[in-house]
């Protein structure tokens, strides 16, 4: 039987529990493998720095084919920082080190150890075979080691394909409190098309990796019962641009499942500058395809689809919606873009369209806080292409 306790020592510190541990997951550096994103062009390198800095967030959007994503209004938040990814330490004798345990060379024969560090916290991972596994991570606060460890991804992995696992774990909280982790993650490339940057730079041919993780920690209790300590859905975004072994921005949204994924506990972005990922320097096959010295081969770079300034790209947010459904565009040549709202009986409850005199990037409001909560159809026509989607609305 579980029931939510309160156990002495854990109630007292409890809210600053839950902000370390949330920080914790929050920061904790995403790494992907795709088969759109060659392994050997992506995986993370020791030695490799990369420089962050924190924005506004702003809702990632649907996902699927062509998508924009204008990013080009947001404001900085805080300081760069960085990411770090270096060896781990060894201990004189045939052992590496990985936070709470260690492994021996036979144990890695088949896997290549890294440890990324940021906000004073180390992460462990491991490539091994096609798989990409998290094994750990340590600050001041918590100490925790995954001994099912929380599967990243598995590569190759192009627009359309996906991966899940679930994951267990144990650790300290304070050097003092033991703790156990576990839950799932899932994993896929959701969404390709083009990206607007805060410094105002569009970038083509982008490809979108989401990451939804279920975090449950908890400490045990007498009788078999569980004591949580933390509970929370975490959905992580990142977007991968054609000869940049990083990413260029991520944004970050946790919410408590229990209530539902409408109202966030917590969202941030993270902006990647693309001139200052100076580890380009030392990686000159990503230099190469950045600049056009090798062929971007369709069997390289499957599923990013054609280059969406090439015709109609359209977003919209936020879905669910309860009061202004925002929609962001981008249109090659001037014209005319029709919008339409129906439900699902089909009667046509909005139709209004606008004229521009040339292409572009433009935004039109929707009002929709009259109506009342149910499913919708949200068409979008323009440059004789025509986008159906499906709006929930909310009160």
């Amino acid at each position: 039987m579980k029931k939510k306790m309160i156990i002495k020592g854990i109630d007292m510190c409890k809210r600053k529990t839950y902000f370390f541990l949330m920080c914790t997951f929050l920061y904790a550096p995403v790494l992907v493998a795709e088969e759109v994103l060659p392994g050997t062009l992506h995986t993370p390198r020791p030695g490799d720095e990369i420089i962050k800095q924190q924005v506004e967030y702003k809702d990632p959007g649907r996902s699927g084919e062509n998508i924009l994503w204008d990013f080009g209004k947001l404001q900085a938040l805080d300081e760069e920082y960085i990411l770090f990814y270096h060896n781990p330490a060894s201990d004189g004798e045939d052992r590496i080190g990985m936070g709470r345990t260690t492994l021996s060379v036979e144990e890695l024969s088949d896997a290549i150890p890294i440890v990324g560090t940021e906000h004073n916290t180390d992460y462990y991972y491991l490539l091994r075979n096609d798989s990409l596994l998290v094994t750990g991570h340590r600050n001041a606060t918590v100490d925790i080691h995954y001994h099912t460890p929380v599967l990243s991804c598995t590569y190759p992995l192009g627009y359309g394909k996906e991966t899940s696992g679930e994951y267990k774990g144990e650790g300290m909280y304070c050097g003092r409190i033991p703790m156990f982790l576990k839950g799932t993650i899932h994993t896929v490339a959701d969404a390709y098309g083009m990206m607007v940057l805060p410094d105002g730079d569009t970038l083509r041919q982008v490809l979108r990796i989401k990451s939804s993780r279920n975090i449950r920690a908890y400490v045990p209790a007498a009788e078999e019962e569980e004591a949580d300590m933390l509970c929370m859905q975490m959905d992580t975004y990142l977007w991968y641009v054609k000869g940049y072994r990083y990413p260029i921005f991520e944004t970050i949204r946790t919410f408590d499942p229990a209530n539902g994924d409408a109202t966030a506990t917590f969202s941030t972005s993270f902006f990647y500058p693309p001139q200052q990922h100076y580890y380009l320097q030392t990686d000159p096959e990503n230099l190469a395809v950045l600049f056009g010295e090798e062929d971007n081969k369709e069997e390289e770079y499957p599923g990013w689809g054609p280059d969406p300034g090439e015709g109609f790209s359209c977003n919209f947010y936020p879905n669910p919606v309860k009061d202004m459904l925002t929609i962001e565009y981008y249109i090659l040549e001037g014209g005319e873009v029709e919008f339409g709202l129906y439900d699902l009986s089909g009667r046509q409850l909005v139709r209004d369209s606008q004229v521009y005199p040339q292409g572009g990037i433009y935004r039109y409001g929707m009002e929709m806080g009259h109506l009342q909560e149910d499913t919708y159809i949200l068409k979008i026509k323009a440059s004789e292409k025509e986008i159906s989607e499906i709006i929930f609305k909310i009160y």
